[in-house]
């Protein structure tokens, strides 16, 4: 659709990467003035979705391939919400006596996804074209940020820290 030069390509694949890379710290410390639970659900997971229909919206040509890219700029900011916020979710919500095995859980769940989505996303843009995976992408991210929105309404576990338990977000 775009007809690219081999640095445009390497841009477009590299744009997310380094944006969620670069800001992982400084929305942590965004996390901590504003809250862990809201950047988390609207930015970690449902910006990361609704920036997806930037990507699926993009028309052809020059144009198009501006609109990518500042998507992808724009889902790597919302992702680097996710990295830093989430180690410090499962800390507040898993006992500590089951750490261990929930990190574990989470590591492996991200992988898979580095192999399935592919696989996935690969299979729709061959049936329906690259845009239509980008659009679907938008259903599972809102559906995950609700769910995490709903499971950290409640008090942590018995095993999370004391400051937790005091309160529940911050």
């Amino acid at each position: 659709d775009f007809t690219l030069s081999y640095t445009q390509s390497g841009a477009l694949v590299s744009a997310f990467a380094l944006i969620s890379g670069v800001m992982q710290a400084p929305i942590g410390g965004l996390a901590d003035r504003f809250g862990r639970r809201p950047l988390m659900a609207f930015g970690g997971l449902a910006g990361v979705a609704l920036a997806s229909l930037l990507l699926a919206s993009s028309p052809s040509g020059e144009i198009g391939y501006y609109q990518v890219l500042f998507g992808l700029v724009v889902m790597g900011f919302m992702a680097s919400a996710y990295h830093p916020l989430a180690g410090s979710f499962i800390s507040q919500f898993v006992p500590s006596t089951q750490r261990g095995r929930a990190y574990g859980i989470h590591l492996t769940g991200g992988n898979l996804g580095f192999l399935v989505a592919p696989v996935v996303g690969g299979g729709i843009a061959y049936l329906w074209g690259w845009r239509a995976a980008y659009a679907t992408l938008p259903l599972t991210g809102i559906a995950a940020a609700w769910l995490f929105w709903r499971m950290t309404a409640r008090q942590p576990s018995e095993g999370g820290n004391g400051l937790a338990r005091k309160r529940l977000l911050d």
